[in-house]
């Protein structure tokens, strides 16, 4: 997360991370491979849910997947080529998921309530 006070006084918040537009079982062998977690990856909603917890409201959203895209297909191709069975390089598959739009690469946007 970033956060920075603008000359307003306004103290803004940005989250660029990753989310899962599918259900967790969907994409659950895949992560824990891949990044190695063992909990469910947030939905947008889910973490919509928790900063409103957390007295944050949202001022912007972005989908930044459509631009991730291209080096993503890069690095899996190079990634299959190095390693044709996935055994160590896994980001072909974390690539698919991105590709499927089981995931997405975003950036939310709050301030303060």
């Amino acid at each position: 997360a970033v956060v920075s006070t603008q000359s307003t006084g306004d103290t803004q918040i940005f989250f660029w991370d990753v989310i899962r537009n599918a259900e967790w079982e969907e994409v659950r062998d895949v992560l824990q491979r891949h990044i190695k977690i063992d909990f469910p990856l947030l939905t947008k909603q889910e973490m919509l849910e928790k900063m409103e917890q957390a007295k944050l409201r949202l001022t912007n959203f972005e989908d930044f997947t459509p631009y991730i895209l291209p080096g993503v297909k890069v690095a899996s191709r190079e990634s299959k080529r190095r390693d044709p069975d996935t055994d160590n390089l896994t980001y072909p598959l974390w690539c698919e998921h991105f590709a499927e739009g089981k995931m997405a690469y975003v950036a939310f946007y709050f301030s303060l309530q």
